[in-house]
């Protein structure tokens, strides 16, 4: 009689450890894809900042290309993302040489770029060249 009691007590104990390593492992996945879904949404507002910087009116119209457009393709990169479909990116201008960008999900991110910045661009110069 005890030993048939003992068999049971080691299948609730299993069963038990079983769940609790399986719930440890969902919440260690979603804190995994929670990070992931971060850094795609950072890297593609990043992108998109990017892209808005360096848009040149006159000759992205003459192609037929507009900022809309821009925004209208991030958003879809976006999307195709597990975890990201809920994810909204919009792209502004913080006075005349700032482009500021947001990504709005479970969290909210922002990145400002400057427009010109010649400065920046002759240190990357000058280190390009002194590093070959």
């Amino acid at each position: 009689m005890t030993e048939k009691r003992l068999k049971a007590s080691f299948s609730v104990e299993a069963s038990l450890v079983i769940s609790l390593t399986l719930l440890f492992f969902a919440v260690l996945m979603n804190g995994i894809l929670g990070i992931h879904r971060r850094s795609v949404e950072e890297m593609i507002l990043a992108e998109g900042v990017e892209k808005n910087a360096v848009f040149e009116e006159t000759a992205e119209l003459e192609e037929g290309r507009t900022r809309k457009d821009v925004t209208e393709s991030e958003n879809a990169k976006v999307h195709c993302f597990y975890g990201c479909g809920g994810a909204e990116i919009t792209y502004g201008r913080r006075g005349l040489f700032h482009v500021v960008g947001n990504v709005r999900d479970q969290h909210e991110i922002e990145i400002s770029m400057r427009i010109y910045d010649p400065e920046n661009m002759l240190r990357l110069q000058t280190a390009i060249l002194k590093g070959r």
